[in-house]
């Protein structure tokens, strides 16, 4: 895999998780606070599925099959954690993340630390159940970004496993040092 200019690296992700070690507890707790409030809000969101999208011939018809069957809201959640959902639909939850993320001014902000996290969410899932890595980086460097993710105490238990479980059942598959 190659690297694009604008992908995230190691060193900005290790950068922007290490937030608030020059301040006080206080600012760090609350920022922490801020951060998991947010991811949290963004799982239980619901997804809402649009019939007239499905309907416009624009998926494969398993795609298709899959989305009409979904009940008519569904969690971002769900969405990530569910082995069961299509790679495409974690490649468009990827997709939004990252524009999420590139929309953020302030790439140091609570609002990036939380999509990166979710953007993260997507790759690891597709990984985890599809054995496909969609973002554009090495192995190693997404693995090492899961590393990171899995010290932060804002990042709710439901990805802890997720990315937990994607490093320890992926390592041996790909042959990577974690």
């Amino acid at each position: 895999m190659t690297k694009r200019d604008n992908a995230l690296n190691y060193e900005q992700l290790l950068s922007l998780l290490s937030e608030g070690l020059n301040t006080s507890s206080d600012t760090s707790s609350t920022s922490d606070d801020i951060r998991k409030d947010r991811l949290l809000e963004w799982l239980s969101g619901s997804f809402i599925i649009n019939t007239v999208l499905i309907d416009s011939g624009r998926f494969p018809c398993y795609l298709t099959s899959y989305l009409r069957h979904l009940p008519g809201e569904l969690s971002l959640a769900n969405v990530l954690l569910d082995s069961g959902t299509p790679i495409e639909v974690l490649e468009l939850t990827r997709k939004r993340f990252k524009q999420e993320a590139d929309m953020q001014e302030q790439k140091n902000s609570s609002e990036y630390a939380v999509a990166t996290t979710l953007y993260y969410a997507a790759v690891a899932s597709a990984l985890l159940h599809h054995g496909r890595m969609t973002a554009n980086m090495t192995l190693q460097d997404f693995f090492d970004a899961l590393t990171v993710f899995l010290q932060k105490s804002w990042i709710p238990p439901e990805l802890i496993r997720l990315f937990r479980n994607t490093l320890t059942q992926c390592r041996d598959i790909y042959n990577t040092k974690i």
